[in-house]
C-alpha cells in the first residue's frame, strides 16, 4: 500500500485540535517555537486547552493565553525571556484566577511525559523533594521507595492529544530533523497521540534518509505536516534564522499594556493576517533577510 502525502494547509492542521485537548508545545523560550501553529490556533477559536510545554517557554505560550483559548497550564516558566521575567498575558490570568496552573520543576516536567512514553499511570522522581510542589499539585503524592525505603514523588502521567513542533526540513509523510538544539523536543512529540509538524520545508524523503539519525520526529506519530517558511517567527528556528528581537519586543510592549494593547496586536499581526504570507508581508523583505544573515553559532 502507498503511504500517504501528510502535507496540509494550516487550517487544516489545526483543525486536527479539539476544544479542551492538551497540547504540548515544542521549543525552548525564544528557540524553535511553532509560532505560525499557535497564531493559527487563536483564528480558529480553539479553547479550554490544557497547555503544556516540555521546556521553558514564552511569547509562545503568552498568546495562546492572551487570546483565551487556555483552561490550565502546565509549563516550567512562561516568560519575556531577555524582554521581561514573566509574560505578561500569562502573569494577567494568573492575578486574575482565570486560567488553572499545574505547579511544576523540569524534574517533574520530565516524569510527566515519560510516564506518557511509557504507558504508566505515574514516575518516580526525586525532583520536588523538599519544596512545596507537592502541597499545591494534586497530582503529586510523596510515596516510599518500595526498595531503599527513602521518599520519592510520585508524578502523575500527562498524555498530550497533540504535540506541535517547528523543524528545519521534514518529508511530506511526517518524517522530520531536528537540527540544532533539541531541548526536550523528542520527549514531548514521543509521549503525544499525535504531532503536527510546521517546517521551514518540505524535502525529499531521500534527504531525510540521508542522515537518519538527525530524524526525531517520524512518520507514524505525524498527524499533519505544513510547509510554512518562517513559521517560528519571531522566535528564532536553528539553522534558518535568528529571533526577531524587535518584533519580540513590540509584542510585550503590547501585550504589558493591558488587554486592549493584547488585542491591537492580534487584530494586526494574527486575525488581521490569515495567512502566513500576509502575516509576513508586515515585516518587509529586508527585515526577514536580515535574521537570516545573522545567524551564528552562539544562536544554535
Amino acid at each position: 500500500m502507498l503511504r500517504q502525502s501528510k502535507v496540509r494547509s494550516l487550517a487544516e492542521a489545526v483543525s486536527l485540535i479539539n476544544n479542551g485537548d492538551t497540547v504540548v508545545v515544542c521549543g525552548f523560550n525564544l528557540q524553535n517555537k511553532p509560532m505560525a501553529l499557535v497564531r493559527e490556533i487563536i483564528r480558529q477559536k480553539k479553547k479550554n486547552l490544557w497547555l503544556v510545554t516540555a521546556g521553558p517557554s514564552s511569547i509562545d505560550a503568552d498568546q495562546l493565553i492572551g487570546g483565551g483559548c487556555v483552561r490550565k497550564v502546565a509549563s516550567v516558566s512562561i516568560s519575556a525571556e531577555r524582554f521581561g521575567p514573566i509574560g505578561p498575558c500569562f502573569r494577567r490570568a494568573v492575578q486574575q484566577q482565570s486560567i488553572e496552573i499545574w505547579e511544576c520543576e523540569q524534574g517533574i516536567m520530565t516524569a510527566a511525559l515519560r510516564g506518557a512514553i511509557q504507558g504508566v499511570p505515574f514516575v518516580p522522581t526525586v525532583a520536588g523533594l523538599g519544596g512545596d510542589f507537592v502541597k499545591v499539585n494534586p497530582d503529586l503524592k510523596v510515596i516510599q521507595d518500595p526498595f531503599e525505603g527513602r521518599p520519592v514523588v510520585a508524578v502523575k502521567t500527562i498524555k498530550p492529544d497533540v504535540a506541535l513542533i517547528h523543524t528545519l526540513i521534514a518529508d511530506e509523510f511526517g518524517n522530520a530533523r531536528l537540527e540544532g538544539g533539541m531541548f526536550f523536543d523528542e520527549l514531548a512529540v514521543r509521549a503525544a497521540k499525535k504531532v503536527i509538524v510546521s517546517t521551514e520545508n518540505v524535502v525529499p524523503t531521500a534527504v531525510i534518509q540521508h542522515e537518519p539519525r538527525l530524524t526525531r520526529v517520524f512518520s507514524h506519530m505525524t498527524a499533519a505536516v505544513v510547509e510554512v517558511p518562517y513559521g517560528s517567527h519571531p522566535t528564532a528556528c536553528h539553522g534558518a534564522y535568528t529571533f526577531d528581537e524587535e518584533a519580540c519586543g513590540e509584542y510585550i510592549k503590547a501585550a504589558r499594556s493591558g488587554p486592549d494593547g493584547f488585542q491591537e496586536y492580534a487584530d494586526k499581526y494574527i486575525s488581521g493576517a490569515p495567512t502566513q504570507m500576509e502575516y509576513l508581508n508586515l515585516f518587509g523583505v529586508e527585515r526577514l533577510l536580515n535574521i537570516r544573515t545573522k545567524v551564528r553559532v552562539g544562536d544554535i
